[in-house]
């Protein structure tokens, strides 16, 4: 049988995740998704899953408070921690949805994401290990 053209891109575009090297690190790998007013449930909550099915990995949904926040549909979404207590993060999610109009001006926002790209640097992963990824979701 031969290989379709989607085959062909996801075999040219994509290389496998390193998920063995996650046993190795000491903490678990943290991956946060930013939960905003007017965000896009599917934009959110399919990246949650893969995120969520990562071996030994803490996924965590951010935003300013814990407290109940509207998608863009009739779905309401809770926090499970904030900006001020979030840890620093390994990978993070943008998702997209009408809300980014305001957040791309939202001073919080901007904020936390500023601090988070600045201490990617000072990650206690090693040298080799070290990556900090901003996933925006379009």
């Amino acid at each position: 049988m031969k290989p379709s053209c989607q085959d062909a891109l996801v075999k040219q575009n994509f290389a496998p995740i390193p998920l063995g090297r996650l046993s190795s690190w000491s903490a678990p790998l943290q991956i946060g998704l930013l939960v905003f007013p007017k965000v896009t449930q599917l934009d959110l909550t399919g990246p949650l899953q893969v995120f969520s099915s990562v071996p030994g990995a803490k996924v965590h949904l951010i935003w300013k408070r814990i407290e109940p926040v509207l998608s863009d549909s009739v779905l309401t979404l809770t926090p499970t921690i904030t900006f001020a207590d979030c840890p620093q993060l390994d990978v993070i999610c943008v998702p997209g949805g009408a809300g980014t109009d305001d957040m791309v001006n939202d001073e919080d926002m901007l904020g936390f994401l500023r601090k988070q790209a600045a201490e990617a640097n000072t990650s206690p992963r090693s040298a080799r290990d070290r990556w900090c990824s901003v996933l925006p979701v379009c």
